[in-house]
């Protein structure tokens, strides 16, 4: 009775299976041990989430265009390897995060470095064909950006606990401090950039005790409260909500036909005096009155009165 031979086997399939690791198992390097949980990196991917509207904000108004921000990587990793991730020369700086120890990094390409500093001079945001390193007089405008970038970091990491990023200094490479040691563990944040010129990035780092002693406190936060509501984040909430404030004029009642025979340099003669005062409001609530006006070559209202109840507003008004 005839025997029927095993399929042959391919050893450096067989090798390769034995390389890959079963689905749903992830490998754990025992001699560098993530210092930050999931549950903290997701949190800190968050706040940048949030931080990155606000930075497409500050951008476009800096750039006077349009500005496309997103987290694009958000990881633990050895000081050693942040210093490789950082282009020499750039435009990197340093803060701190008080109160507590440590030393953060914010890093920006140079090619929107230079866009941001010829938009600021008053060219077209073009950047340099070539990199080259920023002159001392660049590197002050670049810090003043650092220091508007770093406001609103601030104010992202304030959700988490009461925390003050200091001004940002500027150094002309990471390999000039020795604050943190190599093996030590930072978190990267690297956000990308997207305008009409330029593709680029902004990226921080931050040392892993600073990101832990804020999730820390920010765990305390509600036990010292009792359960109370916590008065600094609702002063912080008052401070960064924006409001839609408008002063609407008195209404006027024109005929059809002379709304169709109103050209341009016709003028409309309203049903009220330029000394009357108009309506400010908040949304539909009656606010204020007030007396328009200019101010610094902008248009004005001075406040002359308070309606202390708000209420809806009147059609007559």
């Amino acid at each position: 009775m005839d025997q029927k031979e095993a399929p042959a086997t391919d050893p450096a399939a067989e090798a390769k299976s034995d390389e890959q690791p079963a689905r749903g198992v992830e490998v754990y390097d025992f001699r560098n041990p993530n210092r930050l949980s999931r549950e903290q990196l997701r949190k800190i991917e968050f706040l940048h989430t949030s931080f990155a509207k606000r930075l497409g904000m500050v951008l476009a108004g800096l750039l006077r265009e349009s500005v496309g921000v997103e987290v694009e990587e958000v990881k633990e990793m050895h000081y050693s390897e942040m210093v490789d991730s950082v282009s020499v020369p750039g435009a990197t700086f340093t803060f701190k995060v008080e109160p507590f120890e440590g030393m953060g990094i914010l890093d920006i390409d140079l090619i929107l470095a230079f866009s941001l500093v010829d938009r600021l001079f008053g060219g077209a945001g073009e950047p340099l064909p070539e990199e080259r390193e920023l002159t001392t007089i660049e590197q002050n405008v670049v810090g003043k950006i650092a220091s508007k970038i770093l406001r609103e970091v601030d104010a992202a990491w304030k959700r988490q606990a009461e925390v003050a990023f200091t001004s940002p200094e500027f150094v002309p490479s990471l390999e000039f401090v020795h604050s943190v040691g190599s093996n030590e563990s930072v978190v990267w944040v690297r956000l990308a950039i997207q305008t009409a010129k330029v593709n680029a990035h902004i990226s921080l780092g931050y040392h892993y005790l600073t990101c832990e002693s804020v999730f820390k406190l920010a765990a305390k936060a509600p036990e010292a409260a009792g359960g109370k509501p916590d008065k600094g984040n609702a002063e912080r909430v008052m401070a960064v909500v924006p409001l839609e404030v408008s002063a609407r004029l008195p209404v006027s009642n024109i005929r059809f036909e002379e709304l169709m025979n109103l050209d341009a340099g016709d003028v409309l003669v309203l049903d009220s005096r330029v000394s009357d005062e108009v309506v400010v409001s908040v949304g539909q609530k009656r606010i204020f009155a007030g007396r328009p006006g200019r101010s610094r070559g902008n248009l004005a209202v001075k406040v002359t009165r308070v309606f202390r109840e708000g209420g809806a507003e009147d059609e007559s008004s």
